[in-house]
């Protein structure tokens, strides 16, 4: 009896050991993730993004929030973006809920790789669109494919 019970311990801890060992994968990823960031290279359906926008835009990650500055345009659609990672799978995943502006509630499923010092980012551009499943756009895909380095001051 003790051994079954030991048995049936084990079975259902396992799980919770898991789940605590995810948890503290999510925060170590975190972690790097955390700070000021600007733009590299950006394109959306296969076609660039416009100079003005990756010569200004500043993106700022504290916690699970994300906050962008320097384009008015977008400031006002994504004023603040909460985030949510993966990286357990391949290739991780990186989620962002629009809080804050115009596109208020949108969500936009995307994957993301960070080689420690580019932060390469592959997102739906469309409300609740289907997560990318490789760093690539192309004409109509809906997708934005952006490159990041920490911001100098």
């Amino acid at each position: 009896m003790q051994r079954f019970l030991g048995i049936v311990l084990a079975g259902a801890l396992l799980p919770l050991s898991f789940v605590y060992s995810q948890d503290d994968a999510v925060k170590k990823e975190q972690k790097k993730l955390q700070g000021d960031w600007q733009i590299v290279r950006s394109e959306e359906d296969g076609l660039p993004t416009a100079d003005f926008i990756v010569q200004n835009l500043k993106i700022s990650i504290k916690g699970k929030q994300i906050t962008i500055k320097g384009v008015e345009e977008l400031v006002e659609r994504f004023g603040k973006v909460t985030m949510a990672i993966d990286p357990s799978t391949q290739p991780k995943i990186m989620d962002f809920n629009v809080v804050v502006g115009k596109d208020k509630d949108n969500r936009h499923d995307g994957i993301y790789e960070w080689n420690g010092e580019q932060l390469k980012i592959c997102v739906t551009t469309v409300n609740g669109g289907d997560r990318p499943n490789e760093f690539k756009t192309k004409a109509g895909s809906k997708r934005l494919l952006v490159t990041l380095k920490r911001a100098t001051r």
